[in-house]
């Protein structure tokens, strides 16, 4: 739609000789033109001289760009910026002109012999540097980078002043894999590939979610060895992200003469007029109370909103009572003035009674309406900061009140110390350390891990994080009266009771300050994602259903690296059926290198009973992965 706009401007601008006032709009048809460039339908300067665009070689020289025969829309450096390559810099930051050929400042320029480097130093001035090529380098121009200069032969590396031999000269690598110098020539996988077993497969970032396509309206589609982030119906792109298409200012939706469109994340929807009714096709049919005609009539006014279905009066900040908020909504449209609800009920010469709707809201006597409105606090300009719970610092006590009544926050307060406000960038402390081996070996016990200061804390942070943390562990019961004991109820821990320790009790797990570390779990029938393993336990033994760990990933996640993962497979076989049942496979890769293999490290032979159209009940035994691990390839055969 946009590319056909833009050829439609650039055609009736060539042939017809007019010039198009600007047409695109925020999130409809944006050009990101870059930092330094401005969208322009007739540039860069328009009509009547229609200048090209001003480069560095003509600010050096000091001659005219020349002229266009017509006007064409596009990208143009703006005002106090000229054209460098394919950006637009200060006409001061400008390089060199040698030869007959511009080089920017920083860029060197080989004579044709290489034996003489000039490098631009700034606008207009060199330094020159003689310069050998290696012996195994030779003087020409390199076709797959367009430069001319000293460069190394085939079968040697380096900058071609100084040459070495290219261990990954004549390497034959198999499919999806790249020689690595760093790794004394050994052949790995190439970006987007992760190893198994011998060979290197496309990693699939959209569905191990290690792509970047995290922006409202992006969708992830893998492609082999990389994934590409597309824009789903009713966005489209802006740069790296995708914008909302107003589907209404654009004139692309359908509503009825009689309806307002309102736009929508991604789509719109059709309101009725005021006095209308939705029909059937998405009609708008008059109601009887109220006729009201969009076209050749009043201006078309809907209501939308909670307030346009709370019953009772309302008190307008015009001084009017209203029957209704809806009512008050659709005149506000109508009149196109600003009205709003000032308090609930009809309004008041005085204030009893009133009762004020937002935070510090307070209720005064209006002299010139002689009415009782709802107004927000007046401030002085006082300098006595105070930090709200938000972290959002204010000139004083009563600016922080004025500006939560103006936009109705009643959820934010004022911190004592304002020193909570103060801002840092990026995490104050290390990774966490592993989590130590339990206290005890049977029953509650303490584990911990710790992390150290990367940078000064703020005030805030102090106030929020610790560096060391403490969690419930319950060791792993080795001896009476726990050991081969098995509780009768899922995900319970067997501990010794606190009032007969010979005695075994079994309870559901303390999870407090465990890591986040999410895993998808079966829970009954349901795939859930839980915080970690202790939480899908913890959760199974308070509702004493059947537990699984489908994968050390959130569910619909496939995982990047070796790890379990579950898939359901069905035993039926068309005498005999049953719900699909849980089995563990292994999924992922071992890291770049091909030499390991992902593969079951633990597995279990998992009973399910099938159910016979003869009414008897069949046994079926399937096995199971349990958790996966990287071998050798040694260990494999």
């Amino acid at each position: 739609m946009c590319s056909s706009a833009e050829r439609v401007l650039n055609e009736c601008q060539k042939h017809l000789d007019f010039e198009i006032d600007p047409w695109r709009k925020p999130g409809f048809c944006e050009l990101n033109c870059g930092e330094n460039f401005e969208d322009r339908p007739c540039g860069p300067r328009g009509k009547p001289d229609k200048e090209r665009q001003t480069t560095c070689i003509n600010e050096i020289q000091g001659t005219h760009p020349g002229s266009e025969s017509y006007c064409s829309e596009a990208c143009y450096c703006a005002p106090g910026f000229v054209l460098e390559g394919r950006r637009c810099i200060p006409p001061s930051s400008c390089g060199c002109i040698l030869e007959g050929v511009y080089i920017a400042v920083g860029d060197t320029f080989m004579n044709f012999n290489c034996t003489s480097l000039l490098k631009c130093i700034s606008t207009g001035t060199t330094e020159q540097e003689q310069v050998t090529c290696d012996p195994n380098a030779g003087c020409f121009l390199k076709e797959d980078t367009g430069v001319f200069g000293c460069h190394c032969k085939d079968g040697y590396i380096g900058d071609g002043i100084t040459c070495g031999n290219d261990i990954c000269f004549n390497k034959t690598c198999p499919e999806n894999m790249e020689c690595n110098r760093d790794n004394n020539a050994e052949c790995q996988c190439k970006k987007g590939y992760i190893g198994d077993c011998t060979k290197c497969e496309d990693i699939d970032e959209c569905q191990t979610r290690t792509d970047d396509c995290i922006h409202i309206g992006q969708n992830c589609t893998n492609t082999i060895g990389s994934y590409r982030c597309h824009c789903i119906p009713g966005f489209v792109p802006y740069g790296n992200y995708c914008v909302d298409v107003d589907e209404c200012e654009a004139g692309f939706d359908n509503c009825d003469a009689n309806a307002e469109c309102i736009n929508t994340h991604g789509s719109f929807i059709c309101e009725c007029c005021e006095g209308y009714d939705m029909g059937a096709g998405g009609t708008c049919i008059a109601n009887a109370a109220e006729k009201v005609t969009a076209v050749g009539g009043k201006k078309c006014c809907s209501c939308r909103g909670d307030g346009c279905f709370r019953a009772g009066q309302v008190c307008g900040s015009d001084g009017i009572t209203y029957t209704t908020e809806r009512k008050l909504i659709v005149e506000a449209c109508r009149t196109a003035k600003f009205i709003e609800v000032n308090y609930r009920g009809a309004c008041k010469v005085t204030c009893t009674g009133v009762v004020c709707d937002k935070p510090y809201e307070e209720c005064a006597v209006d002299p010139i309406l002689n009415l009782a409105q709802c107004i927000c606090p007046k401030c002085g300009s006082e300098n006595s900061p105070v930090c709200s719970t938000r972290l959002l610092l204010f000139q004083n006590d009563c600016e922080f009140r004025r500006i939560s009544c103006e936009v109705n926050d009643d959820n934010s307060t004022i911190h004592t110390d304002v020193r909570l406000c103060d801002k840092a960038s990026g995490s104050p402390f290390s990774a966490w350390t592993e989590w130590s081996t339990c206290s005890v070996d049977c029953g509650p016990g303490e584990m911990v891990r710790s992390r150290t200061e990367i940078r000064t804390q703020t005030a805030y942070e102090l106030t929020l994080y610790a560096l060391d943390e403490t969690a419930i562990c319950y060791g792993n019961c080795s001896d009476a009266p726990c050991f081969n004991y098995t509780c009768p109820g899922y995900g319970q821990i067997c501990i010794p009771s606190p009032l007969m320790p010979s005695v075994p009790e079994c309870i559901c797990p303390n999870c407090t300050f465990r890591e986040d570390a999410p895993i998808c779990g079966l829970l009954g029938y349901r795939q859930v994602t839980f915080k970690n393993r202790c939480e899908l336990q913890k959760k199974a033994c308070e509702v004493n259903r059947r537990y699984h760990v489908l994968s050390n990933s959130p569910c619909g996640t496939l995982p990047l690296n070796c790890s379990l993962y579950t898939q359901y497979q069905d035993l039926s076989d068309g005498t005999c059926v049953g719900e699909p049942v849980p089995v563990g496979i292994c999924e992922g890769g071992c890291g770049v290198m091909p030499d390991k293999c992902c593969e079951a490290d633990e597995t279990e032979m998992a009973s399910y009973n099938l159910m016979c159209a003869n009414g008897t009940t069949l046994v079926r035994q399937i096995s199971s992965v349990l958790s996966c691990k990287c071998n050798d390839l040694a260990h494999t055969t």
